[in-house]
């Protein structure tokens, strides 16, 4: 279903921005739910009836172009942050996220959004951002990957961290520290110059 810019003339809302306002009604509606499962913001996005796509395109947009921590392919989105196979929020800035993304949205602009749904903008920055995601308990906690520091700082990185970030014998890892401290590694591109 189109909305009206500032124009009067009607334009479609962006899968994106759908997926984004529908995770934003989620969690502002269920307030102690920290993720949300990818069928239950499809059905949100197909009750706001925001636009008219398949409903495949709506799911690639929920598991893989707006994901922040999944490799863009081609869309940079940073809107959703995947919390484990199937389970989505939105994302916040200091979340880990993919190398290729790093330009990516986090929220849609004010112009791209129907009116009704603007407040979710302030909302987002004024309450959602400031709410920091609780710690994980043991029974939830997400098997983490560990790597013990060997003689002369050497580390055998494990076999799913190298498949996930895609390295092989001689690719290059950057160590990437946002302003929240954090140091997430990275693929990294080398360019020799001789």
């Amino acid at each position: 279903m189109p909305f009206e810019k500032s124009d009067g003339k009607p334009h479609p809302c962006s899968t994106a921005t759908a997926v984004w306002i529908a995770t934003a009604l989620l969690h502002a509606d269920n307030k102690n739910e920290e993720a949300f499962r990818q069928s239950q913001i499809f059905r949100k996005v197909k009750e706001l009836q925001l636009m008219k796509v398949s409903d495949s395109t709506i799911r690639t947009h929920i598991s893989s172009h707006c994901v922040a921590n999944r490799k863009a392919q081609p869309d940079t989105h940073r809107k959703l942050f995947a919390v484990r196979n199937g389970w989505f929020r939105l994302y916040r800035p200091g979340d880990p996220y993919d190398m290729t993304r790093g330009r990516g949205r986090i929220a849609p602009l004010p112009r791209e959004t129907p009116e009704k749904h603007r407040w979710f903008l302030n909302w987002y920055e004024d309450d959602y951002v400031k709410r920091r995601a609780p710690a994980p308990t043991k029974s939830e906690s997400p098997n983490i990957p560990f790597a013990k520091i060997g003689e002369g700082g050497v580390i055998k990185v494990p076999e799913e961290v190298l498949s996930r970030l895609q390295l092989g014998n001689g690719d290059y890892i950057a160590f990437i520290q946002p302003p929240s401290g954090d140091v997430s590694i990275r693929k990294a591109k080398v360019r020799l110059e001789l």
